[in-house]
């Protein structure tokens, strides 16, 4: 008895095969094939060259604008012979795995494989959708070679039922019959307005007819406007796809549905499709979009200057306009974008002093932040003052953010060590946080100044964070011993 018990025994059965019998793997089934002499076409083939390149179609099929990729790097299988895969093409055989080994050797014999191109159409009818798109793909390896074999591709792009087909028989009509490209449009325009007309409601299909598009490139720019309809799709799919099939016919095309596209880029809940969207945008020029009626294409806008500080540059006094901008979203931005751009957002110090009133206290966080890069002391010195007026607001995320913002400063915070002291019995938390925090920034005598307050704060706050805070801060100027402090306070 070994230590595997029954599946040990069950493995030396499995194992135990007859001399030239082989398993053969392929569409789902599992089972032994002899390979008798009558069927020579199936010795040069093996188990591991099948599931070697049945894993190629397993994952996503992804497409690329005008692309006609897909038909490189075939494998090789030497055992496999011209003349012996004359007797393969003919894919009568009962058992889906024979055919499924032709199909997937079929791109190896080159140019010899024209010859039996008439069989391989014919095979398109199989039940089994991987033989179809094998077959597919081998012809369109052989390009123009057998133009004659378009219109069995032009029909199974027409009407497989499997969407991996369609599109892989859209990249080979592309090499096969190069002039079919107008003709495959037609077909997914077709299909799109029969979709949009409720005619079907299959979400792949309308997902498969936006990405033949855009594998179309510029082919399918007659249909740009059924595209941009798709943007509004149900399916996040067709949005992503129909907003990279945009991208791929350029600034043009991509113009009449920016609006779209930015809303999508900003609140789509799909990750994929807020990409998708902002790659199509990437088409636009941010500078032209700042200064749109729509608050979608600002955000768009001032979000990719915000992380390109070389394109934000001369964008700088368009920016420093943004600062007054109606959303919210967009001034914070803007502020962001000014901070990435330093001494460039100098000569907009006034512009941002007043936005250090902004109602939003993560606008006027992200302001003192552009100032402290952008500004001169005395500027920084004028900003605080007016921070601090804000230190005594009715609201509490507005005096958190005067702390927060005097914090930023550091040192240059020292004059108004009197106001953030007041602030340490702030009935809110997150303000006496900033405040512990600021008073840090300040120095060891704006800290020694109010250490019993600290001391206090340490021992007795009701929040572990502002706790933590003063201790640290008292700990820093080594202070802790004279306040009172014992060795463990958390």
């Amino acid at each position: 008895v070994t230590p595997f018990g029954f599946f040990s025994a069950s493995i030396r059965v499995r194992g135990a095969m007859a001399p030239g019998e082989r398993s053969c793997h392929a569409g789902g089934e599992t089972r032994r094939r002899r390979c008798r002499q009558g069927a020579p076409e199936v010795q040069g083939l093996c188990s591991t060259t099948l599931r070697h390149h049945r894993a190629r179609n397993t994952g996503p099929r992804g497409f690329e604008a005008g692309s006609v990729q897909g038909f490189k790097h075939r494998p090789t299988c030497p055992g496999l012979t011209s003349q012996t895969f004359g007797r393969a093409t003919q894919f009568s055989d009962e058992d889906r795995g024979v055919r499924y080994h032709a199909a997937i050797t079929m791109g190896t014999l080159g140019e010899a494989l024209v010859t039996h191109s008439a069989a391989l159409a014919k095979a398109l009818a199989d039940e089994d959708p991987g033989i179809r798109l094998y077959i597919v793909e081998a012809l369109g390896g052989l390009g123009e070679k057998v133009a004659d074999q378009a219109d069995a591709l032009m029909e199974a792009l027409r009407s497989d039922d499997d969407t991996h087909v369609r599109l892989a028989a859209t990249r080979a009509l592309l090499r096969v019959r190069p002039t079919s490209g107008e003709a495959a449009a037609a077909v997914f325009a077709l299909e799109l307005r029969a979709l949009e007309e409720e005619l079907r409601d299959e979400v792949f299909y309308r997902q498969c007819a936006t990405e033949g598009l855009a594998i179309l490139g510029d082919i399918g720019k007659p249909h740009a406007g059924l595209l941009r309809q798709a943007l509004e799709d149900k399916f996040h799919g067709v949005r992503a796809a129909a907003a990279l099939a945009l991208a791929g016919l350029g600034a043009d095309e991509v113009r009449p549905g920016s609006e779209v596209l930015a809303r999508l880029a900003k609140d789509d809940p799909n990750e994929g499709v807020r990409k998708a969207a902002s790659g199509a945008l990437g088409r636009l020029e941010p500078a032209d979009a700042l200064k749109s009626d729509d608050s979608s294409m600002r955000y768009w806008a001032v979000s990719t200057l915000a992380g390109d500080a070389s394109a934000a540059e001369p964008r700088a006094a368009e920016l420093a306009g943004m600062l007054q901008d109606p959303e919210t979203a967009n001034r914070h931005l803007a502020a962001v974008a000014l901070e990435g751009i330093r001494q460039a957002a100098t000569p907009y110090c006034e512009a941002l002093l007043a936005s250090l009133s902004d109602p939003d206290a993560s606008v006027r966080i992200a302001t003192m932040k552009a100032l402290i890069v952008a500004a001169d002391a005395e500027t920084i010195g004028r900003a605080l003052e007016v921070v601090a007026g804000s230190l005594k607001s009715s609201e509490a995320s507005l005096r958190a953010a005067a702390a927060e913002c005097m914090a930023c400063t550091g040192l240059a915070a020292k004059p108004h060590t009197e106001g953030l002291i007041e602030t340490l019995g702030d009935e809110e938390f997150p303000v006496r946080l900033q405040a512990v925090r600021a008073l840090e920034g300040a120095g060891r005598m704006a800290v020694r100044e109010c250490g019993a307050k600290l001391a206090k704060l340490a021992l007795e706050d009701p929040d572990i964070d502002v706790r933590r805070a003063a201790t640290g801060c008292l700990r820093e100027f080594r202070l802790d011993k004279r306040f009172g402090l014992p060795d463990q306070t958390i």
